[in-house]
């Protein structure tokens, strides 16, 4: 009956945040604005490192700010309408119904990075040479992104379906067979393949960041909702500079294992610096972002059981 349910209320979140057209606009605005970043001038060795540094800034943000709106329309929207009653007076916990709309947000979420983490690696052979632009990839890119544009319009067109869920999808699909065609058409040396260890930490650290946002996703309205996003994503950034200097000794270290720290899934410093980052440590970065996880959002489901029982009280 769980796995039921909450397959239930995972598919019906993943089909509301896929087809809202802000899903597809950040993706749309995630793609340019990589091309963008990356060709901002360099000089000598630093290019790589620099087009790296920049097509991830711009993924983390997106990403944060996706998964920001698609808990606030599938949980904070649900809950204003009066949904959560209605589910709620139904055999449905609270925690399938939480962690469902978690893991709904979280798998479009995944289908951002995988579109943002293909095009920052096909950028980078993009942007291989620092003095000159490869043109006839450019164009494959942009090719590739007006095609998935118009593979949802078709859809759309022949059988009524979501624009933006088919465009979302397409862009994903295209994105990763262009990156594929480009790497075996001969050009696979260009490719900053070493990115995409720091591509899989980054949706780490935007699964705990999903799970800060979904406690407050259930008790304040929108507004609310996306200013503490804000807040949240910038005290991440900071967070081991207060944990260790500010509040510092055993203390300082029992807030930074409860709270958000980027710095840990952030290794591209390392990886700028030619360290190599062992499998362990992917591994003890995936323990600790799903405790976070865990914890944050069973504080979730204690915030919606109390609001419901206040409401039928």
């Amino acid at each position: 009956m769980f796995f039921k349910q909450f397959k239930a209320v995972f598919k019906n979140s993943f089909k509301v945040c896929s087809g809202d057209s802000f899903y597809l606009v950040i993706s749309l605005t995630m793609v340019a604005a990589m091309s963008l970043a990356a060709s901002m001038p360099s000089i000598g060795n630093e290019h790589t490192r620099l087009v790296r540094d920049q097509t991830h800034s711009v993924l983390f943000i997106c990403g944060a700010l996706a998964t920001s709106f698609g808990l606030i329309r599938v949980v904070t929207d649900d809950i204003r309408r009066g949904a959560g009653s209605i589910l709620m007076s139904r055999p449905v916990s609270g925690a399938v119904l939480m962690s469902g709309k978690l893991c709904g947000v979280l798998a479009c979420t995944g289908m951002l990075v995988i579109s943002g983490g293909t095009a920052a690696t096909w950028i980078s052979e993009i942007n291989h040479d620092s003095e000159m632009v490869n043109m006839n990839s450019f164009i494959l890119y942009i090719v590739a992104v007006l095609a998935s544009l118009l593979v949802g319009a078709g859809r759309q067109y022949m059988s009524g379906a979501s624009f933006s869920k088919g465009a979302t999808v397409s862009m994903m699909l295209f994105l990763c067979l262009g990156t594929v065609f480009r790497y075996f058409a001969g050009n696979g040396e260009h490719f900053d393949l070493i990115g995409l260890k720091s591509i899989a930490l980054l949706f780490m650290a935007l699964a705990v960041f999903a799970s800060v946002v979904l406690v407050i996703a259930v008790v304040a309205d929108s507004a609310i909702v996306l200013g503490v996003s804000v807040l949240v994503f910038f005290f991440g950034l900071l967070a081991e500079y207060v944990c260790v200097v500010i509040l510092g000794g055993s203390f300082g270290g029992i807030v930074a294992s409860l709270v958000p720290n980027w710095q840990i899934f952030w290794i591209l410093e390392k990886i700028g610096m030619g360290q190599e980052i062992p499998l362990i440590y992917f591994f003890k970065c995936g323990i600790h972002a799903f405790l976070l996880c865990f914890m944050y959002t069973n504080v979730a489901v204690i915030f919606f059981d109390r609001s419901e029982v206040k409401g039928v009280a």
